[in-house]
Parts: structure tokens; C-alpha cells; sequence
């Protein structure tokens, strides 16, 4: 349980930094920016919903996160080529974001506060 929180944390600090450094510039449509803004969003929603014990609005959220669009793909090629072979660290890293998220919404549709 403290791995997940310890990740859960740090994914919502990156995702907050990215799209505070992001909001100087638009993003482009199907761009991994315009996805992190997005998710950076998301995830302070989250966060909001859970400091109030709103259950609902952190499911919603939840939801959001597990679900997230991903970027066109050229973008993703790009991204590919970037990355090279640190992509099959990153793609693990979002498969854990979505099933942290996805555990996140049952616990909250549960109204499972511990959990």
C-alpha cells in the first residue's frame, strides 16, 4: 500500500509540474502535452475530491485518470523514437498509473475511505 501511495504521489506531482510548465504554451491537438494537461487536471481533481471525502467526484476522477486519452499517433511515434528503449518503462509506469486508478474508483464507489 505505501509503494502505490508513494506513486500515486509522485505521478500527481509530475502531471501537476507538466501541465504548470505546459499552460505557457497551447497545446496542440493529440499531443503528449494536451494529454499531461489534461491528466494534470485530472489528478487535481482527485486530489480535491479525496481531501473533502467527496466519493463521487473522486470515482469521476479516478475514472478520468484510468482512462485518459493517449496521444495521436505520430505523437506516440515520436515519443517512441525519444524514449527509444526507455518506452518499456514508461508504458509500465502508465499501465500502473491506469490500475491504480482503476482501484482508486472501486474503493471510491465503495465509499471505502481506508482502501
Amino acid at each position: 500500500m505505501k509503494k502505490i501511495m508513494i506513486l500515486t504521489a509522485a505521478m500527481f506531482f509530475a502531471a501537476n509540474a507538466w501541465a504548470a510548465a505546459a499552460d505557457k504554451e497551447p497545446a496542440t491537438d493529440g499531443s503528449l502535452k494536451q494529454v499531461m494537461q489534461q491528466l494534470g487536471g485530472d489528478y487535481s481533481s482527485l486530489n480535491q475530491a479525496i481531501l473533502v471525502k467527496d466519493f463521487d467526484g473522486a470515482a469521476e476522477a479516478a475514472h478520468a485518470i484510468a482512462y485518459h486519452d493517449k496521444p495521436s499517433l505520430g505523437h506516440r511515434l515520436k515519443i517512441m523514437a525519444e524514449l527509444g528503449a526507455e518506452m518499456s518503462d514508461f508504458k509500465k509506469s502508465d499501465e500502473k498509473v491506469h490500475d491504480l486508478a482503476i482501484k482508486i474508483e472501486a474503493s471510491a464507489s465503495a465509499r471505502d475511505m481506508p482502501l
